[in-house]
This record gives structure tokens, sequence and C-alpha cells, in this order.
């Protein structure tokens, strides 16, 4: 079961975007945001997490741990079950509720205990929860609480296997001739890994047209998630109409660089006669992985066989529908 929230220090740490400020009177903060381990099977280690009260009001607190999962977009998710690359069982914290007094701070001490055989990576958030402060504004009642926490991410020295690979890759066409692309990659290892990468458009001679950088963030990627990397391309004017190939790299730490092709088509607009002049209508084509309209300049077709991989020559193309 997966809780539906998004942990601002989780957002911090993971995505590299910047969490929203806490409502009301609710201000935490918590340091540190994440804690990366190497304890070896067997091994214990403990660590110090430190909630800081900012707001006018204290606070009656709850800690406890959690699994952690992630999203496409690498929003963390809160595992209530845990799952199969969690350490949530393996933490122990010193105190589970406390009193945080307005402009004050608490220290609570975790400690993990890892089993002797596992492998891997293994992952978990230990979570803080105030209560729900009630607020009365023009005659409603309205609670406010919050929510933050610390990641936990634990790797285990000598068996880490990292492996990833492009599944799949999405194009279509954007405002004023631009090109979007989504490329989900996948983490197939045993722990967490760290991508970046480019999409490089080439035409019909091999010779590259367009380059531009993935939006990774900080391109974290647990192990047995799909992130989807999205990715702008824009020049005035777009690209003439033809045929291309845009090219995903990806690379990771640890790993091969990955790569994976999709070949797609600008085709002229539609146009039809209306008062005796011609009007150009925007063609509807599926376009890799997402159905959009096609950009001004006309539409955009995906090549019915990119997604199997490597494309040695461009033959055959016709229309998507």
């Amino acid at each position: 079961m997966r809780l539906p929230i998004y942990i601002w220090a989780l957002c911090l740490a993971l995505t590299g975007l910047a969490p929203p400020r806490a409502a009301g009177q609710v201000t935490l903060r918590i340091t540190p945001p994440m804690v990366e381990l190497r304890v070896p099977p067997g091994g214990l280690h403990s660590f110090p997490i430190i909630l800081m009260n900012d707001g006018e009001r204290g606070h009656s607190v709850q800690a406890s741990v959690r699994g952690l999962g992630m999203d496409e977009q690498g929003g963390p998710v809160v595992l209530n079950d845990g799952g199969e690359w969690s350490c949530a069982d393996w933490l122990e914290l010193s105190e589970s509720e406390f009193q945080l007094p307005a402009g004050g701070r608490h220290r609570i001490t975790a400690t993990i205990r890892v089993p002797r055989g596992v492998r891997g990576g293994r992952y978990a958030v230990v979570l803080f929860r105030t209560e729900a402060a009630k607020l009365r504004r023009r005659g409603s009642e309205l609670s406010v609480g919050a929510i933050t926490g610390t990641v936990v991410m634990e790797t285990i020295p000598r068996t880490l296997r990292r492996r990833a690979r492009i599944e799949k890759i999405g194009v279509g066409a954007a405002e004023q001739g631009g090109l979007e692309f989504a490329v989900h990659f996948a983490n197939e290892g045993n722990c967490h890994v760290t991508a970046s990468g480019v999409i490089l458009l080439r035409d019909t001679r091999g010779r590259i047209v367009g380059r531009t950088h993935l939006q990774v963030g900080t391109g974290t990627v647990l192990p047995g998630m799909t992130r989807v990397f999205p990715a702008l391309w824009w020049k005035r004017g777009g690209l003439a109409q033809g045929t291309y190939a845009a090219e995903a790299r990806v690379s990771y730490q640890g790993g091969p660089v990955c790569r994976r092709r999709v070949v797609f088509r600008i085709t002229p607009p539609l146009t039809k006669k209306k008062a005796g002049k011609k009007e150009q209508t925007p063609r509807l084509s599926k376009c890799g992985t997402s159905t959009t309209k096609s950009a001004a300049r006309g539409g955009l077709a995906a090549h019915p066989e990119a997604e199997n991989g490597e494309l040695s020559a461009v033959r055959g193309l016709g229309m998507g529908s």
C-alpha cells in the first residue's frame, strides 16, 4: 500500500527540486535530509537526526520508519508495506514520539542492523509527523500539520550489480516547431544509480542536426524502478519536412552507456478550403509513445519498427494513425 505523500525533504534529496514551505505556523527543518550508508552484512551503525521547529508554537511529533519507492517523475513515494528493496525493518529509532517546542530542536538516534546474506541496495525513510492543529478562519475550521523525513540509502559493499537500459523513447511535436521527448530508463540492477543523458537528432545522412540534454534532476533511479526523463528541443523554424532519427544516450556510474533510437517523420500539414481560401489544419499523429497535435509546420509520425531497437537504415515510413 502506498501513501499519497510527497515529502518535502525527500523531493529535495531525490529530485533536486526545492520543497514548498510549510503552511501556516508549521515550519520544520530536518538535518540530514539524506543519509548514505555502506554497512556490511551483519554490521550495525547509528546516526543522529535533528528536527528543528522554526514556528511560533510547539508540536507533538511522531517518528516512524517506512519503505521508500519512486514514481516515474522521480518523486518519492512512501510505502507502508516496505517492498523488496526496503530496509525499513532494519532500522530502529531511539524515540517514536516527543515534544518539539517553538524555536527548539530535538535529536533522535537511528540504528541500522544489516542481516547476513543480503545483497545490493536497500532504501527507507524516517518520517516525522506533527499533530494536525485546528485553526479557525472566517468561521471555518482548518487542520494544519506537517510531514518531513530523512531518506536512508544503504548499499551493501561488494554485492552491488549495476545494470540499466532504455525501454523506449516517446517523441511528439511541441509548440513553434519544437520536439518533446520522453526517455523511459529502467534500473534492472540491485542498487540505485545516478543517470544523465542527451538526445541527438540526425538526418537521413547521419548528420547531427540537433542536440538537447535530458531533464533528470539529480538523476536518481532506485532498483526495479523506471524513470521517465523528459527533454525539449527547439530552434527557430524547427526542422524541415523529412525523416529523422532521435538517439538517446544515458550514462550512469558503474555501467556502459545505454543507447536507443527512434525514427520519425515530419510531414506537411493537412489543408482544407474555407471561404475561398486554404486553411492549414495540424495533423493529429501518434508519435512514439504519445499522441499529440502536430506543430504548425506539419505532422509527426514514428517509424513502426523504431521501438524494436537500432535501425541501420530508414525505409518505408508511413503516417501514424
